[in-house]
């Protein structure tokens, strides 16, 4: 049975589907998926971008919990700045970023796009939450995975 694989991000449009199932690797011969929301991951940082205030809440979080490597730059670069008391919004993240990391983000108009693109604030929580959700089942996915590949090196004695 042939396995179909869920639509990538594009970066040019900035879309992708709800929430998706990533591949994340093959393991003897199975294909190991992990879910995320590059929607939800980009409401969680588009509000922060909007409104400062809610990156009190990013102290919850850390960058494993998002999926997308754009975002847990996004995400160490935003949380940075708030740390240091600076403001948060497309060109202090531009100007905070190396020159590498503002291609692996889009740029500015990446950046622009995150806050433009963001429908309200309002459903932060629900975001936030959903993210969590979403970085908690991959963690017990790898935990379970992980368990495993340790059985799978472990002889059994047979003898009693």
């Amino acid at each position: 049975m042939a396995h179909e694989l869920p639509e990538e991000h594009d970066p040019e449009t900035g879309r992708t589907g709800e929430t998706e199932i990533a591949t994340s690797e093959i393991r003897d011969g199975h294909l190991m998926q992990l879910p995320r929301s590059i929607e939800t991951e980009k409401a969680v940082l588009g509000a922060v971008i909007v409104d400062n205030r809610l990156g009190r809440f990013f102290a919850e979080l850390e960058a494993d919990d998002f999926y997308h490597v754009p975002h847990q730059t996004i995400y160490r670069t935003t949380q940075s700045l708030l740390v240091e008391g600076k403001p948060v919004d497309p060109v202090t993240l531009f100007s905070a970023l190396g020159d590498d990391e503002k291609r692996l983000v889009g740029g500015i108009e990446g950046l622009n796009h995150l806050a433009d693109e963001l429908p309200t604030t309002a459903n932060f929580d629900h975001y936030l939450n959903e993210l969590r959700e979403l970085s908690h089942r991959r963690a017990m996915i790898q935990a379970a995975l992980n368990i495993v590949e340790e059985g799978g090196k472990q002889s059994i004695d047979t003898t009693d």
